[in-house]
């Protein structure tokens, strides 16, 4: 574990440092007061970008992650599903049974608050299962695995970015409080972490074979001479 922590340092510490900053700020400031703070941020061009790269937190991010590692090593599509069931396993827990009823900062605002949010066009917003985040615990499950294989540092840290981005649009969309994404940025980590534990710590021979290997089959060496 420790060297997977130290061969993706380049990942891990851009998000450490977001985890920090977070939470000095939700130290500080009261989450309502803080939500404001975020929405005042706003503006056209912040809209527009942050509208589209929330997508990248949306459960279709899982699909083309296959295809890449078809050609990888067995062991790491069983990283990759075992860590999406972990993530996905315990977002239903924490939305549909531990915090149900926690709002939404748009429905909460509605609610409870008199300052009128600054709301994005063509968002859909939705009212409860606020905490935590998924689609930042996806954007960190899917960025790290990819993360883990890439060999170049600048890729980790983009993957870092990337997902710190997908999860600061939660917040900025008012689909999250900044509470809710980092909660989702560990979870989405922490589930990688597990699942590359639980893999390795079994790891068999046939693991370390190209998945391809087993999905295309060989061709067959064609006779030098027909009869």
């Amino acid at each position: 574990m420790k060297q997977l922590i130290l061969r993706n340092q380049y990942f891990l510490f851009p998000q450490l440092l977001f985890l920090i900053v977070a939470g000095i700020l939700l130290i500080v400031y009261p989450k309502v007061e803080l939500h404001i703070l975020i929405n005042k941020m706003h503006t056209p061009w912040l809209d527009s970008f942050f509208r589209f790269i929330t997508n990248l937190g949306h459960g279709f991010i899982y699909i083309p992650v296959i295809f890449i590692l078809i050609n990888k090593k067995v062991k790491w599509m069983l990283v990759y599903l075992l860590s999406v069931a972990f993530s996905n396993t315990a977002l239903l827990l924490f939305k549909q049974f531990f915090f149900v009823n926690s709002y939404r900062p748009s429905w909460y605002f509605y609610l409870y608050e008199n300052y009128r949010l600054h709301l994005v066009d063509g968002v859909q917003l939705h009212h409860l299962n606020s905490f935590p985040s998924g689609h930042t615990t996806t954007a960190f499950t899917v960025f790290f695995v990819l993360a883990i294989l890439c060999r170049l540092n600048l890729s980790k840290t983009v993957l870092s970015v990337l997902a710190i981005l997908t999860a600061f649009s939660r917040a900025y969309l008012s689909q999250h409080f900044l509470v809710d994404i980092v909660a989702g940025s560990i979870l989405g980590t922490g589930v990688v972490f597990l699942s590359y534990h639980l893999v390795t710590s079994r790891e068999k021979a046939w693991m370390r074979i190209k998945l391809s290997r087993f999905l295309i089959p060989k061709k067959k060496k064609q006779a030098v001479f027909d009869n």
